[in-house]
C-alpha cells in the first residue's frame, strides 16, 4: 500500500525516471543532453531522438504517453489538484520500472 499523501509525488518521481533513464541512455550514445531541444522534460520528444539511435525505442511509446503528463500535473500541488487512486499510480511505477530496465538492458 503507498501512503496516500505521497500519491501525486509518487506519480511524478514515475515520469521523472523515465525522462533520467531515457537522458542517461542518450549520453551513453554520447549525444549532447545539455542540447537545447534536448533540455525537455517531454519524454515523447526524447522518445524520438531514442528511436533514432535504436528502433527497438518504439515499444516504450505508449508507456512514455501514459507517464508523460505527470511532470506537470503533480509537481506543484494546488488546491484543485486531483490525488492520483492508488491502482493508477502502481500502474505508473509499472510502466517507469519497465522502461528503467528495458534502458539498462541497451546499456549492459
Amino acid at each position: 500500500m503507498i501512503e496516500p499523501k505521497t500519491l501525486d509525488t509518487s506519480a511524478y518521481h514515475c515520469q521523472q525516471c523515465a525522462e533520467k533513464a531515457m537522458k542517461a541512455y542518450l549520453n551513453y550514445k554520447e549525444i549532447d543532453t545539455e542540447d537545447r531541444k534536448l533540455r525537455t522534460h517531454n519524454l515523447l520528444m526524447l522518445l524520438k531522438i531514442c528511436v533514432t539511435q535504436n528502433q527497438e525505442f518504439e515499444k516504450m511509446k505508449k508507456a512514455c504517453g501514459i507517464l508523460n503528463p505527470n511532470d506537470t500535473l503533480y509537481r506543484y500541488f494546488n488546491n484543485y489538484q486531483v490525488m492520483p487512486d492508488e491502482d493508477e499510480v502502481i500502474e505508473l511505477i509499472e510502466l517507469a520500472e519497465d522502461l528503467y530496465d528495458f534502458v539498462i538492458e541497451l546499456m549492459v
